[in-house]
This record gives structure tokens, C-alpha cells and sequence, in this order.
């Protein structure tokens, strides 16, 4: 990734995602149209899925597309390979935390499972996750 690219936090997401704050959203839309490149990174994906499903209690599949709508903008840049994997992932795993995908792909793409857990759910859904009895 060349270096001239500035970082999003989780809040300039949201406030385009949610509108939660009008007064902010245009002001994130501004920052993005200003020509520059943006990196956003994992943590504020991970962070924005969860304050989306457990603070506002957004269906999985309406998170997945909201986020990923936002992120396929040309001047937007993430961890597509990981993202586009763990999403699908995230959806049909309903019983799973986003951070719990998250953790099952870094395990099987880098070979460093099994990942040991006392998840009982997390142990059930994933293939690398291994239950400690």
C-alpha cells in the first residue's frame, strides 16, 4: 500500500453508515470526496460490525452490506483478502462474533490452529477451534 494514504476511525464510518449524528455525516462524506486515499482499518471494521449488531441490533446481512457498500469506494483501502473471506463467514455463522471469524480465518490461513478456546459455540462452529475440556 503506497504511503500516502490517511487512516478512518470507526466514527467517520458510522456517522456515514448510521447517521447517527447529523451533524457529522456530511463532514465524513466531505473528508472522503477531498481526492485523498483512506486505509481503514481492521479494528474499525471489526469495531463498527459490532457496535452496528450489538448496540443497534442491525441484521448480520444488513451489516455486511452497509459496510461493504461504504468500503467498494475507489479511494477506500482494507484488508480485502480478510474481509471478503470473513464476511460470508460472519453471515452463516450466526451463533459466531464477528471477532470469532475473524480469529477462525487468521488461525487456518497462517496454519496456527488449532485455536484453543473455552467457546463451547466457537469450538462447534469452527473447524480450528479446539474446546479445552
Amino acid at each position: 500500500m503506497p504511503k500516502n494514504f490517511q487512516t478512518l476511525d470507526t466514527n467517520i464510518l458510522l456517522s456515514i453508515i448510521l447517521n447517527d449524528e447529523p451533524s457529522q455525516r456530511p463532514k465524513s462524506v466531505a473528508l472522503i470526496l477531498n481526492g485523498a486515499n483512506y486505509y481503514v482499518p481492521t479494528l474499525a471494521i471489526t469495531e463498527a460490525v459490532f457496535v452496528m449488531e450489538r448496540g443497534r441490533r442491525i441484521d448480520r446481512k444488513d451489516i455486511v452490506t452497509a459496510i461493504s457498500t461504504l468500503l467498494d469506494n475507489s479511494v477506500l483501502s482494507y484488508d480485502r483478502e480478510l474481509i471478503d473471506v470473513v464476511f460470508p463467514f460472519y453471515i452463516s455463522h450466526p451463533k459466531l462474533s464477528f471477532n470469532d471469524c475473524i480469529i477462525a480465518f487468521e488461525a487456518a490461513k497462517y496454519e496456527r490452529g488449532p485455536v484453543w478456546t473455552f467457546d463451547k459455540e466457537f469450538a462447534k462452529q469452527s473447524a480450528v477451534a479446539q474446546l479445552i475440556q
